[in-house]
């Protein structure tokens, strides 16, 4: 199923649920380059949601999940980029998405995520649920000199938002082949 947004409802993965949206933060707030927008899951209060809404030629925050009881799936909702993540083991992807990818991404404990709009597209939002309701105490950010973050991963993000995908995917696959178990 495709991912979409209609009448203040998400659509992800054949799951779909009301949402009530307050902004955070909008795309043009500050010098992030994107917005994000909470999600209050009407008469339930086990589950809440999320929306980015990314400027092209930007990225979200790389964002590391410490809460072990958190877990959410992510899918793209419109326009193009990519997801760019850490699973466990320093298992370093990325993955190129566009709007009508039927394509989901699970968020689970000590995994890191950044979404990335591509420089030359019409930006990318993403949406989210999750489970139980989202505290930002649930996550923390990582900064390249991050002990634990591979240095690739942030030489990937940077190149991406300047639009040299073949380049990032080249530092990918030399990681990838170096770093296999």
């Amino acid at each position: 199923m495709i991912t979409e947004i209609k009448d203040k409802q998400y659509n992800i993965a054949g799951i779909s649920r009301k949402v009530i949206e307050k902004p955070i933060f909008e795309p043009d707030d500050g010098k992030l380059g994107y917005g994000i927008y909470d999600g209050t899951i009407p008469n339930n209060l086990k589950e809440s949601s999320a929306r980015w809404v990314i400027k092209p030629g930007r990225s979200s925050r790389a964002m590391e999940l410490i809460d072990n009881n958190y877990q959410a799936i992510r899918s793209i909702s419109d326009g193009s980029g990519y997801m760019l993540m850490i699973l466990s083991e320093n298992q370093l992807v990325c993955y190129p998405v566009k709007a009508g990818d039927q394509i989901s991404f699970g968020i689970g404990y000590s995994s890191v995520d950044c979404m990335i709009a591509s420089p030359d597209g019409p930006g990318l939002e993403m949406v989210e649920l999750g489970t139980p309701v989202f505290n930002p105490s649930a996550e923390r950010e990582v900064k390249p000199g991050d002990k634990n973050i591979p240095k690739e991963f942030f030489k990937i993000k940077k190149l991406l938002e300047q639009g040299k995908e073949t380049q990032a995917f080249n530092i990918l696959k030399k990681y990838q082949n170096e770093n296999k178990k």
